[in-house]
């Protein structure tokens, strides 16, 4: 008499998370883009940066204006000065689709001017310096629209300076 065929194995049960409910499998990401506000961070005092995602890496630019003014007092000076920042970035991501440690670095292009006016005498003057800044944090960017978080350090370096400056970035993923 022949031996009986085997029995068929049958699949494994799908995987169960502490809670008793099956894990659900990462979701494919569809919204690649960011738009938000850092404060601190590579533009020093605040920035409105653009993000993309190409898989685990992220390109940002964004732009930083500052400027003040002194008016006109009763002499007849006044004074004034602008400043713009472009912060340009690469960073990796390392985690999960959601929830990341991002590693990276990158340039600020800081340009400066100013002018005075002075019992009748001019002054106009204006400065261009790139600095270099790293980038150490969480991110947390949701892989369809939605909130969007990254904060951590991104310390400052170039032209004899180094400053290790925190940043938080709040916006919208889409």
């Amino acid at each position: 008499m022949a031996a009986p065929a085997p029995a068929p194995v049958a699949a494994e049960p799908p995987s169960v998370s502490g809670g008793g409910v099956a894990a659900a499998p990462e979701q494919e990401r569809t919204a690649n883009n960011a738009l938000y506000v850092e404060l601190l961070g590579a533009g020093l005092f605040y920035s409105i940066n653009y993000d993309r995602r190409i898989g685990d890496l992220a390109l940002r630019g964004g732009l930083m204006y500052f400027s003040v003014s002194s008016g006109t007092s009763s002499s007849g000076s006044s004074a004034s000065a602008s400043w713009v920042g472009v912060p340009l970035s690469v960073s990796y991501n390392i985690g999960s689709v959601k929830h990341s440690f991002e590693v990276g670095a990158g340039i600020t292009i800081h340009h400066i001017s100013g002018s005075a006016n002075t019992l009748g005498v001019e002054s106009d003057g204006s400065a261009t310096t790139v600095l270099g800044h790293a980038i150490l944090g969480y991110r947390y960017q949701p892989p369809q629209t939605g909130f969007f978080l990254r904060a951590g350090l991104s310390p400052i370096v170039g032209s004899g300076v180094f400053l290790p400056w925190p940043h938080c970035g709040l916006g919208a993923t889409f």
